[in-house]
């Protein structure tokens, strides 16, 4: 339950944080290279080859770098007016159904891996390229 004080390791937080670093340094990175691919194709008629298969990677790996701490944080987008109505008077009906989101999202998890996992095999053993050949 967000909030709810439970203890977490201080490894975890380390851990999270880090990942939310390197999210945050990866934005900069985008900012710069698109900055630069943008000046390079107004004023030299030369787009830096890459920028675009460079981001559309990235986008992907910045989600995923910061959503561990910002699940942490419990700073993710939600909609729970309806759960703050009762928490008060409910408390233990409150836990129940942020436990029961956890496990619905916990499954939709592993769902995607179950159906995804064979997909990443067959293209990593395949030599799948992203992007543009010989850039």
């Amino acid at each position: 339950m967000p909030g709810s004080g439970t203890p977490v390791p201080a490894y975890f937080r380390a851990v999270t944080q880090t990942l939310n670093i390197a999210g945050t340094m990866l934005i900069l990175i985008m900012a710069v290279a698109v900055n630069a691919d943008v000046l390079g194709r107004d004023l030299f008629n030369h787009p830096i080859p890459g920028v675009l298969e460079f981001i559309g990677l990235s986008i992907v790996a910045v989600v995923f770098l910061q959503m561990a701490n910002t699940l942490h944080e419990g700073r993710h987008v939600s909609n729970d007016i309806f759960i703050h109505f009762f928490s008060a008077s409910h408390p233990r009906l409150t836990a129940g159904l942020y436990a029961a989101f956890d496990l619905i999202g916990a499954l939709l998890m592993a769902i995607i891996v179950i159906y995804i996992w064979p997909i990443v095999v067959e293209n990593y053993q395949g030599g799948y390229y992203a992007g543009t050949a010989g850039v």
